[in-house]
């Protein structure tokens, strides 16, 4: 998030030190000097403190480059004390809080008393010494002016506001400014764009556009000596120039239109990416957890960590529980990295720990895998790849037949030398024509609009895909989700609403519904104080979710899951404030939510010196681990009764009952222990199976999450655009079976699968399943995993959908990878290719017809452009060896301004009707005239591309060409803009033109040879696609004409097939890889009723 030049700061608390180290008063940073004011340093990223649930500190400086290893040689600790006694000096001139709170502008030095350089030495080093120089977490919290409990004043966000009742508006004002001026913001600094004139000399520098620039220098010499230094007749014009400046002049026109368009795509993209950059994280200010924009971090903010979040600056761990981060996007290495608080570190360091085993420091840009804290503060696409092949190969192929052409004219020319009369200087001007010739016909061979038509589709449809709600990361997901065949989805959010509430629910053997007790309140008030309480913290403690503002309201923002259950906790069992209750209970330990394990677990130190872990997570894992259950919800909470199996049977039923509503179930269960750890395990070292083992389950509540509206139709829409739908997910198969049924993923024939039964298949029966397995329920991330690879080996184009950090490996395993964009995680965002800004899976298929239409749109151009090259290389060549002048009939003139025009269009190729069109063009010759012959012919061919042009925007075989042209208003004015343009070549061009005027019967025959080939097209239209695809896979795959029943023999494993089937089958065969799933769910039902005898 900083700049790499930009050294790093530190966000300190004005406490009064009571949190550091006991000579932390003395410990004192240097005041700045006039040689070092703010105004002379560069503007620094701002520290950051960074603080969860539990309490936890990190300060943030901007990233700086250098070593992260924790080892030191004998010399570094030598420089290490040396930079530390200079620490330990300036730290004793830090000004009291209230002073630093009435710093005024003109007096930055006192108030922010630590150099940026040096936080940003200490991080890179990961220097302890440095940490404790400067008084660890409390000494960096008062030379940032923050709080590490309550941050940064709201206020400093604000200038308009009061920090407290001490300073004035001004002050605070003063402060932010200060704060801003010292340690920066941030923002990493733009990336600087390339001006318009080095887009031109960039586009200037293509091999074509270089030889025509020669030709065209060439060109327009010899024609200024012809024009100029030559006798002409009386009345004839002097144009001999006027080609070579024609020439230059379709150079720069291009060079300018490729520019412009670069341009304008450079700073489309650089929105997009600024887009992209942007999220939200959470800061503690003023005491409160805030979402604010990653942009407004100050030096000096709390942040909090959760597992999945992208670190957004540098700064110290303040408290945490497991954190583990993956810094390899810095280091290299892979291993994750276990962060351990400030203040722990630094008193195990004076325990004589060993430092390599200690590391507060948190590194900008790494990942957080686990645990909760807080802490002080475009590539080518495959497509372009593709066409810029397809480009090569063409223009190699221009360049063989303009060697050809220019070889055979040459020797043409040296056979007739000696018989003829033309002077030395007449021979040197043929040459010239034939060299400008063959170089016209590479020019105009070589489709380098090709990568451009790409680039400007997808530039189109990313701007278009960010107002659907789709942020697409990476360019080349666009057009691939043209060509998915597969989606692999969530349900929560996905397909689901994500707006949550409890509607059911069970404590102990006493049950209530939304309908009833639940909704009346009958439910909690029917439990013991006891109950309730361990309910309601086990719902409070478990949680990372926090009360905001939302929409002007107050609201719990975070998991939509977790909001829920603490709204019910408000609501029915008499919650407090939630950070109020928070701060109540004294947490030892904390076990984050895990997908493999579906649970998490806090461990609080009881008032009467004993531990109680609270449990939350999938009922049925947690009954696995539950040997008690409370009797009645009115039962005191001690008195726990065996969870016997007929116990364990009926609350199994009721599981599956809310499951078979939609309903999510979340299980509550605790165990009381007499000490924490356990005998014979560390602090941070208890496994989570001893945790777990022996519990008494609370209860069971079950969560409403309703279908999102037209979920049902957009998975149509999949399943009729031949995309196969899967949900995958982490809840009850029971909930997965019916909100699947719901959506139309479930189908009669269709296979539900759980997470570890898919898990064990071999891959012959994975394979065997594959084409109908419709909902994998109770997965892990690895599943997900396991199912998208095993996807990808069959030939399948796969899209896959996820939200957690576990996810990244399988969103980037998948062809596409979906995360979400409200819910998902920030590894899970890294991860993906496209970010789902409403979490809807109908914005999935809004990508899914983009994709398909920039495809579609680059297959026209394709088309289009090669029947225009090709017809016109080849009118060139032919015209030219016919001809007794050495000069093609289309002169470069003529042929380079309307390949620019042409070049404007994407539209599609009817290569067949190039043989008739040539015909036409070359055998026409019932004009006496040779100028008005080659007008003629020019204008003919000018109009067929024209027409050619309706032809082009259909892909299918349907006749109507015109069906929605007035819905493209481009098209139209590109249309318009070539006919006014022919029209006045023809009518007002001459010989600078290389044109004559026609008669209006000569307009006519130019026109209805034009409109001529969309007969043609009709006609060609009628041979089913099919067929000639058929003709080709034969050839290809060298299949003879024996019949296919014998060509195909039955599987070894499968009865033999019905003679009727056997010829179905093998129709279905033809296509060795079927790129639709539709096609493999067909096979595999046909089989499976031969089998069963259902025909």
């Amino acid at each position: 998030m900083f700049s790499p030049q930009r050294p790093p700061t530190i966000t300190v608390d004005p406490a009064d030190g009571s949190q550091g180290t006991p000579d932390a008063e003395n410990n004192v940073a240097q005041p700045l000097t006039e040689h070092n004011s703010p105004q002379e340093r560069a503007c620094v990223s701002p520290a950051a403190f960074v603080q969860d649930p539990a309490g936890a500190a990190v300060f943030s400086p901007s990233s700086y480059g250098g070593s992260t290893a924790t080892g030191m040689t004998p010399d570094a600790s030598t420089v290490e004390r040396s930079r530390a006694a200079s620490l330990n000096t300036t730290l004793s001139s830090i000004p009291s809080h209230e002073n630093l709170a009435g710093a005024r502008q003109d007096d930055m030095s006192s108030g922010f008393p630590f150099l940026p350089e040096i936080l940003a030495d200490m991080v890179s080093s990961k220097s302890m010494a440095d940490l404790e120089a400067v008084g660890g977490p409390a000494g960096l919290s008062r030379g940032l002016r923050t709080d590490l409990d309550a941050g940064l004043g709201s206020g400093e966000s604000r200038p308009n506001d009061v920090i407290g009742s001490a300073p004035q508006a001004n002050d605070v004002c003063d402060v932010l400014k200060a704060r801003k001026a010292v340690f920066g913001t941030n923002r990493i600094p733009d990336k600087k764009l390339r001006g318009i004139f080095d887009l031109m000399i960039l586009a200037l520098s293509d091999r074509v556009l270089i030889l025509l620039s020669v030709v065209a220098a060439i060109s327009l010499s010899v024609g200024m000596y012809q024009s100029f230094g030559q006798p002409h007749a009386p009345g004839q014009p002097r144009v001999e120039w006027v080609d070579g400046v024609t020439i230059m002049a379709a150079v720069m026109i291009v060079v300018v239109t490729g520019a412009a368009n670069d341009y304008q795509k450079e700073r489309q993209f650089a929105r997009l990416n600024k887009k992209k950059e942007q999220r939200a994280v959470v800061a503690i200010r003023s005491g409160k957890p805030t979402e604010i924009s990653v942009f407004d971090i100050l030096a000096g903010d709390v942040l909090q960590l959760n597992p999945g979040d992208l670190v957004p600056a540098d700064g110290i761990l303040i408290a945490g529980h497991a954190i583990h981060a993956d810094e390899s996007s810095m280091t290299g290495e892979s291993e994750q990295i276990k962060k351990t608080p400030a203040a722990k570190a630094l008193t195990d360091l004076r325990k004589g720990r060993d430092a390599n085993g200690l590391d507060p420091f948190i590194i900008s840009g790494s990942k957080i895998l686990e645990g909760t804290g807080t802490y002080l503060r475009p590539d080518a696409t495959p497509l372009q790849e593709k066409l810029s092949g397809v480009a090569d190969k063409i223009a190699i192929s221009g360049v063989a037949v303009a060697t050809v052409l220019f070889l055979v004219l040459t020797i043409k020319l040296i056979f007739t030398i000696p018989t003829s009369d033309s002077s030395p200087f007449e021979l040197l001007q043929t040459f010239l024509r034939i060299f400008i010739v063959s170089i016209t016909i590479v020019v105009i061979a070589v489709p380098e609009g090709l990568p451009l038509a790409v680039t400007l589709a997808l530039s189109i449809a990313v701007t278009r895909m960010l107002k659907d709600n789709n942020l697409v990361r990476i360019l080349a997901a666009c057009e691939t989700m043209g060509n998915a065949t597969t989606v692999c989805c969530d349900k929560t959010g996905t397909l689901t609403m994500n707006k949550m509430r409890v509607t059911r629910g069970v404590l102990g053997n006493t049950a209530a519904s939304e309908h009833d007790a639940l909704l009346g309140g009958a439910l909690p008030v029917a439990a013991s104080d006891d109950v309730r309480d361990a309910m309601l913290k086990s719902i409070a403690i478990n949680s990372t979710a926090f009360e905001g503002d939302e929409d002007g309201s107050i609201a719990f923002i975070g998991s939509k899951t977790e909001a829920s259950l603490l709204l019910f906790a408000k609501d029915w069992l008499g919650m407090q404030p939630l950070q109020q209750e928070r701060a109540n209970a004294e947490v030892v330990e904390v076990y984050p939510f895990d997908s493999t394990r579906k649970c998490m677990a806090t461990v609080t130190r009881l008032p009467d010196s004993k531990y109680r872990i609270y449990v939350k997570g999938a009922p049925e894992v947690l009954l696995e681990y539950c040997s008690r259950v409370i009797p009645q919800a009115a039962s005191p909470l001690g008195q726990g009764v065996s969870l016997t199996e007929e116990r364990r049977d009926v609350l199994l039923g009721t599981i599956g009952e809310y499951a078979s509503h939609s309903l999510r179930v979340l299980g509550f269960a605790y165990k009381d222990t007499s000490c924490w750890p356990p005998f014979g395990y560390p602090p941070d070292g208890v496994p989570v199976e001893q945790i777990l083992a022996d519990m008494t389950l609370l209860g069971v509540l079950g969560i409403q999450d309703s279908l999102r509206p037209g979920v049902a139709d957009a998975v149509a829409r999949c399943q009729g655009a031949g995309v196969f739908v899967r949900m995958v997910t982490g809840d009850n198969v029971r909930t997965a079976r019916a909100i699947a049924s719901q959506c139309g993923i479930l189908t009669d024939h269709g296979i539900v699968l759980e997470g570890p039964a898919f898990r064990q298949l071999s891959d012959t029966e994975m394979d065997r399943i594959l084409s109908r397995l419709q909902v994998l329920a109770r997965s892990s991330p690895e599943d997900k995993q396991l199912l998208v690879k095993r996807l990808k080996e069959l030939g399948e184009t796969v899209a896959v959908t996820g939200d957690g950090t576990n996810d990244g490996p399988a969103l980037r395993a998948a062809d596409v990878g979906f995360s979400m964009g409200l819910s998902g995680t920030d590894i899970a965002k890294e991860a993906s290719s496209i970010v789902l800004m409403d979490d809807n899976f109908s914005s999935i298929v809004k990508v899914i017809e983009w994709g398909r239409t920039v495809n579609d749109a680059v297959k026209k151009f394709l088309n289009f452009q090669l029947t225009v090259n090709i017809t016109a290389v080849t009118v060139t060549f032919v015209s030219a060896i016919i001809s007794d002048k050495e000069e093609s009939i289309l002169t470069p003139v003529q042929l380079l301004p309307t390949k620019r025009n042409r070049s404007r269009k994407k539209a599609r190729k009817k290569i067949r009707t190039i043989n008739i069109y040539n015909r036409m063009e070359v055998d026409y010759r019932p004009i006496e005239e040779m100028e008005t012959l080659e007008t003629l012919i020019f204008n003919a061919y000018v109009w067929m591309q024209f027409f050619n042009l309706y032809n082009n925007r259909r892909l299918d075989n349907k006749f109507n060409v015109f069906q929605g042209i007035t819905m493209n208003p481009y098209f139209i004015a590109i249309i318009v803009a070539i006919a006014a343009g022919q029209f006045l070549i023809i009518t007002f061009g001459g010989s600078a033109l290389s044109a004559t005027q026609l008669s209006a019967k000569e307009w006519a025959i130019s026109l209805i040879l034009g409109v001529l080939c969309m007969p043609v097209a009709m006609v060609l239209r009628l041979i089913p696609d099919e067929s000639i695809k058929r003709l080709f896979d034969r050839k290809r795959h060298g299949r003879s004409d024996t019949p296919q029943g014998d060509r195909t023999a039955a599987p070894t494993d499968e009865i033999q097939w019905p003679m009727a089937l056997r010829r179905v089958r093998c129709e279905l065969l033809t296509i060795r890889q079927p790129r639709s799933s539709r096609l493999q769910r067909l096979r595999s039902e046909i089989g499976d009723r031969a089998i069963s005898g259902d025909w």
